[in-house]
């Protein structure tokens, strides 16, 4: 369980026949459910920035997937109509446009209605070889031809074909072009075409519904997985959910690798691929979950603050407050100088209050000379954060406040496990000029707060600054700290807004930015 970015780098590369994911949809939602097995299950598909900080995160992951695949292999990305366009773009210039083999439309009847434009009613699906050479069997996935692509009712009617039956009753069909007889027969395999309509979405009272909130069919996966694999192949979900790739993929005797942030989900997993039943008679129920990217703490260290806040500042590397006061739990390297710390009691029921919020920038203020302060918090509710905001405002000390999360580890044991993601620290971006509208930004000293963690992206975006409730976008790119960038198009005097976003290995972001008037 973790962030899969983290298991991912620690992969070997060529190491995967298959990846299917279906991430995040950036559906700007909180997506809820509920298992019997495992209770709530839900994540946030809310991006703070919208497209602009999901589209950054994807592309990390997709260019570690890329790296990942063996000569042969190919990547399912399941996206809907919000982000696919852009991603198809960040898999054309990883994968190469000539990788492209398929836009899968996934057609399905269930949902809501549209009364102002038409309804949406499919997912598309991306499918991308890693090189030239992929593989494809079309014998594991063929359906007879009289087969309705959209039903999978047998067809007696063909259109215009005549209908004919051979000296074997075999029934075929039969069509002239260009003075040559071409013959069709109704029992013979065909490949699917890439409008998927005879794969049905998961009704309410489906047996197969587990209660994920966003769960996929088994068949839609199973027609995937024994379209470009083999028995003994390695297939990998980075976002496993509730486990249909992973479950699919042992049915068919596949090896697998599944990953989830959600503990809910990978706790969800591993019930579905454990539990005896049909599905997994015949096959091997081995398999292990693993934690990565989470504090691993002692449950004797919950019983007392001094030692849970210790605890948590040795993970952090962080040190001691100042002497004499009880509010501030420790001092972290920060752009600036030691960044003051809040560390929560150790109850995971605890929420963050607005006077713990208003105490805490007191004391900052009262005992040192921060800018900003660090607040972790097992729940934040919006009322702290509107309070964050209102100090941040009155006393100039920027306010980060960052979420503990408690994991379900094994049943029995000794320890709990945590999560904890502080945004990347980068010190204030450098703007030289070097001629007229050209200017280097730089990016100084960008490192990750996460621990065991680094940075891997940089991703620089300017807009025009005066254009608050409609931006104008002048440019997008990646790139390490350094950017240079010409502004030629834009008359002088016109106010820019640059913005840099950080993202380490544990998926953490932090985006910073700096205004100027161009010269």
């Amino acid at each position: 369980m973790g962030d899969c970015l983290v298991l991912m780098e620690h992969l070997p590369s060529a190491s995967v026949d298959l990846i299917y994911v279906d991430p995040p949809f950036a559906t700007g939602r909180q997506q809820d459910g509920t298992a019997r097995a495992v209770g709530t299950l839900s994540y946030s598909d809310v991006w703070e920035g919208g497209l602009d900080s999901y589209l950054p995160w994807l592309r990390v992951r997709l260019a570690q997937m890329h790296r990942l695949l063996k000569r042969t292999g190919s990547l399912f990305l399941h996206l809907d109509w919000r982000a696919v366009h852009h991603a198809k773009v960040i898999c054309d210039e990883l994968f190469g446009e000539s990788n492209f083999r398929n836009e899968i439309i996934w057609h399905y009847g269930s949902g809501g209605r549209a009364k102002r434009f038409f309804h949406r009613k499919h997912d598309v699906i991306l499918w991308y070889s890693r090189t030239g050479s992929w593989r494809f069997f079309p014998d594991a996935v063929s359906v007879p031809r009289n087969r309705c692509p959209g039903c999978g009712v047998e067809r007696d009617q063909w259109n215009h074909l005549k209908r004919h039956t051979d000296t074997d009753g075999r029934v075929y069909r039969t069509i002239r072009s260009a003075g040559k007889i071409y013959r069709y027969y109704d029992d013979a395999p065909t490949v699917p075409a890439d409008v998927w309509m005879d794969v049905s979405h998961l009704q309410q009272k489906d047996p197969e519904r587990l209660g994920y909130p966003t769960q996929k069919p088994e068949a839609l996966l199973r027609r995937i997985i024994a379209a470009t694999t083999e028995p003994g192949d390695r297939v990998a979900d980075f976002f496993c959910g509730s486990g249909t790739t992973l479950a699919v993929a042992q049915e068919l005797g596949r090896r697998f690798l599944g990953c989830d942030a959600s503990p809910a989900a990978v706790a969800l997993t591993a019930e579905r691929l454990a539990t005896p039943g049909d599905l997994f008679a015949e096959t091997s129920r081995d398999f292990s979950v693993e934690h990565v990217g989470v504090l691993r703490m002692e449950n004797s260290l919950f019983r007392k603050a001094s030692a849970f806040h210790a605890a948590i500042r040795r993970w952090l590397g962080a040190q001691p407050g100042p002497p004499r006061q009880r509010t501030i739990h420790g001092l972290v390297d920060g752009p600036s100088g030691p960044t003051p710390l809040w560390i929560p009691a150790p109850l995971s029921t605890d929420s963050l209050t607005p006077t713990q919020v208003e105490r805490f920038v007191a004391a900052v203020a009262r005992h040192t000379d921060a800018s900003a302060a660090l607040i972790l918090a097992w729940a934040i509710p919006p009322e702290a954060r509107a309070m964050a905001l209102e100090v941040e405002a009155r006393t100039g000390i920027a306010l980060q406040l960052v979420g503990l999360r408690e994991l379900p580890g094994a049943a029995g044991s000794q320890d709990t496990l945590i999560q904890c993601l502080p945004p990347p620290e980068v010190d204030p971006l450098r703007v030289e000029r070097l001629g007229p509208a050209t200017y280097r930004f730089t990016a100084p000293n960008p490192r990750s707060r996460c621990p065991d963690s680094g940075l891997i992206d940089l991703h620089w975006r300017a807009d025009t600054s005066d254009r608050v409730d409609e931006p104008i976008e002048i440019a997008v790119e990646a790139g390490g700290p350094d950017w240079i960038h010409c502004f030629a198009p834009l008359p002088a005097g016109t106010p820019v807004r640059v913005r840099c976003q950080l993202t380490d290995t544990r998926g953490a972001t932090r985006t910073v930015s700096t205004d100027l008037v161009i010269e």
